[in-house]
């Protein structure tokens, strides 16, 4: 699963330490295409719709009562459009209080 597959949650776990619900955006595209912003910008809308829908209570009883994190991880470095973007989604994540990171992969 990945980006591209804007209707699909790539992956979603519970963090031990922080007790967080984290949904994970998998996004192995590279940068310098509108359609990568766009595709981008489907997916986190569809992680908002399966948590606004209750839909990811239904499915995992054990994420009522937790903070939720939405974390993206890039396999390439974002551009200066990309960094753009994901400040800008940053903020409309967080409106609705969901927790907003993204991170480089790092295999090692």
């Amino acid at each position: 699963m990945t980006v591209d597959q804007t209707e699909i949650v790539d992956a979603i776990s519970i963090n031990k330490l922080s007790e967080e619900l984290v949904l994970t955006i998998l996004d192995s595209l590279e940068w310098g295409s509108s359609k990568h912003l766009l595709l981008l910008q489907e997916k986190i809308n569809a992680y908002l719709r399966f948590i606004e829908s209750g839909e990811v209570f239904d499915t995992y009883p054990e994420a009522k009562g937790r903070r939720i994190l939405f974390n993206i991880v890039l396999k390439y470095q974002p551009d200066e459009n990309a960094r753009n973007f994901l400040e800008h989604a940053k903020v409309i994540v967080e409106s609705a209080d969901i927790s907003f990171k993204y991170e480089i992969f790092n295999p090692s």
